[in-house]
């Protein structure tokens, strides 16, 4: 059994599949996780929805009228500029938000990279 709090799947362009999740308790995210969770997404889901990647964030990303930054998060993901992207003051958790910034770094050169291939 997965023991999963959340989780958030973004389609971040043609070629990228992003997915977060919040663990329940101290798991930790690692390859077997990660194949685990594919595993059941692609049987729960089928095959056009295993991530790419899979990110295990701290908290879910809100505006603080607790909207979630799911379009702010997916122009990051996509490369664009931060201050563009969003406007810091409106985060209600900074402290996860600058996580998931370090976090998705590889996910970004990874899109980069792709992108640039496709074109």
């Amino acid at each position: 059994m997965l023991r999963i709090t959340y989780i958030n799947i973004f389609v971040v362009s043609l070629w990228v599949l992003s997915t977060h999740v919040i663990l329940k308790g101290n798991l930790t995210l690692n390859e077997s996780l990660k194949q685990k969770i594919k595993d059941k997404m692609r049987q729960e889901l089928g095959p056009y929805f295993i991530p790419d990647c899979i990110i295990q964030v701290p908290d879910i990303l809100l505006t603080l009228n607790f909207k979630k930054l799911e379009v702010p998060v997916k122009k990051i993901l996509m490369g664009r500029d931060i201050n563009k992207a969003v406007r810091i003051d409106s985060i209600s958790n900074l402290d996860a938000f600058y996580t998931f910034i370090e976090l998705s770094k590889p996910v970004i050169e990874e899109i980069k990279r792709k992108k640039k291939k496709n074109m």
